[in-house]
């Protein structure tokens, strides 16, 4: 989906850089991308966590298309901790942590076109861009922490102890 859109909206960007840090099928991105991959597409593959992180710390904006049916991406809660502009597709957990035009721009869908959508909007608005990131932080550090762990716990097993 990433390389669909920015083929896609390569048009609108002077120079435009991609990084596909974990693709189930790099091979099937590379072909997607097609010659794309001469205007500065970079197909990383699965990195350890501190070159993974490095990579996010030094992007602009965090794509992350998913599919329907995972759990909670952590590369999204780890990208939103980073205080990255995050463009996400609703699934594994994109509706439960990305506010729209609040923490990041939340997709209708993994289509090349919303994903064209979601980029394009942050790179017309810099300030938006950088006030979702700033805002994705907090999020994070507020609902994501051991405290608040904690006390769902607690309120868990209270209620099982009730019955």
């Amino acid at each position: 989906e990433i390389a669909g859109a920015l083929a896609f909206i390569s048009w609108r960007l002077a120079q435009s850089k991609a990084i596909n840090l974990h693709g189930e099928d790099l091979e099937y991105l590379k072909k997607l991308a097609g010659e794309d991959l001469d205007r500065g597409i970079y197909f990383t593959g699965k990195k350890d966590f501190k070159e993974a992180i490095g990579i996010v710390k030094s992007c602009d904006i965090y794509i992350h298309p998913s599919y329907k049916g995972g759990g909670l991406s952590t590369s999204l809660l780890q990208a939103m901790c980073c205080e990255k502009a995050v463009v996400a597709s609703p699934y594994e957990g994109g509706d439960e942590v990305v506010i729209d035009r609040k923490t990041g721009i939340l997709l209708r869908d993994n289509s090349p076109e919303e994903i064209c959508r979601g980029i394009i909007e942050f790179i017309s608005d810099k300030e938006l861009m950088a006030q979702c990131g700033r805002e994705a932080r907090k999020f994070i550090e507020k609902n994501f922490n051991w405290r608040v762990s904690v006390e769902k716990y607690k309120r868990i097993i209270r209620e099982l102890v009730k019955g």
